[in-house]
This record gives structure tokens, sequence and C-alpha cells, in this order.
């Protein structure tokens, strides 16, 4: 009996041998195991590594789409120095206008205004905000839009006027104007 289950565990040894498997030892591992990640371990390790996307330091860059309160916004581009002090006399001579161009998308349940639904500001490399202005002559600023509803989309600009040493390394930021706790100020990259 001894000898025929040896000769069965011989065989089932072979067979996985060269099916490409692997034996297996009895012998302790003195190597931490090593961790593959796949599927659900994957993704919730992508999750936690793109947790902090969207902060002051990490912010989202031009052409990915963020859900921002019950908008998904998109900026589609930004202009750094889109009007300067000798183009528009009531600027400061130590400010330029940031402007950028962004796609917001309503995913709400009814229908909402962009400029009543969202605080936006611009945020200096120093750490100063700098409020939204209206330019005379910007065709497509999106606080102009009109009401949107559920999956409609509008796209247009908004534009700041920031203090010339702070615009390189600050940030669009924008916060929905609700009063839930789980809304939160999204950072989204000019450059």
């Amino acid at each position: 009996m001894k000898t025929l289950v040896g000769i069965i565990f011989l065989l089932l040894l072979v067979t996985v041998m060269g099916c490409g498997g692997s034996t297996v030892t009895t012998e302790p591992s003195t190597s931490p195991p090593s961790v593959v990640t796949t599927g659900a371990s994957a993704a919730a390790e992508t999750t936690a590594a793109s947790k902090d996307a969207g902060t002051r330091e990490n912010p989202i860059p031009i052409g990915q789409e963020t859900q921002v309160g019950d908008w998904k916004i998109t900026v589609l581009e930004a202009n750094p120095n889109y009007v300067t002090k000798e183009t528009y006399e009531p600027l400061s001579a130590d400010s330029q206008i940031v402007a950028a161009k962004l796609m917001a998308t309503y995913t709400g349940a009814t229908s909402a205004l962009f400029s009543a639904d969202m605080v936006y500001q611009f945020v200096g490399s120093g750490g100063n905000t700098f409020s939204w202005i209206p330019i005379i002559g910007m065709e497509d600023d999106i606080t102009s839009e009109m009401e949107t509803y559920t999956g409609a989309s509008i796209t247009g600009s908004l534009s700041f006027a920031v203090a010339s040493d702070q615009v390189e390394g600050g940030s669009l930021k924008l916060e929905p104007l609700s009063f839930t706790t789980d809304d939160q100020a999204v950072f989204f990259s000019i450059k």
C-alpha cells in the first residue's frame, strides 16, 4: 500500500512539474513573502495613491475631468498672462490677469447655475487667494451661463487678478457652495 501511495505521489509531482507548475517545499522561507497586486487590490491601491489628487500640493492637471460637488469639471486650457496692465487699466502694475477655460457638466438631480453653485478662487504660490473679476470684452465668461440641467455641459472662462509673483506655482480652486460636509475644494493646475 505504501508503494502505491508513493507511486501516485510521484506521478502527481511529475504531472505538476510537467504542466509548468511549481514544487512545494516544506522548508520555512527566510525572505518575506512577495505581494502581487491584482484586481480589486490594485484598484484600492490606485484609489489610495490618487486620494491626494486635487489638493493644493497635487492639483488636477489640465485636461483631466474631476467631480466637484454636482459638477464634472475639466480645465481645458489656462493663460497665466491673459491681460496685462498695458491693456487693462484697472489692473495694478504688479498684477496680471490669469484666465482658465473650463468645461462643466451638471450631474445633479434637477438644474443649477454654475455661478451660484460654485465658489472659485485663484490660490497663489504664496498662499494668498485672489477672487474672480469680470473682464470687459471676455466673451466666454462662464459666470454668464444660464441654468444648466442634468447631463448638460457649459464651457467658458474664469479670470482672476493675481499678484505677478504668485502666478507661477498657483492653482485654480473650485469649491461647491453647499452645506454638506462631504463636499471639498478641488485644486486645478494652470499649466
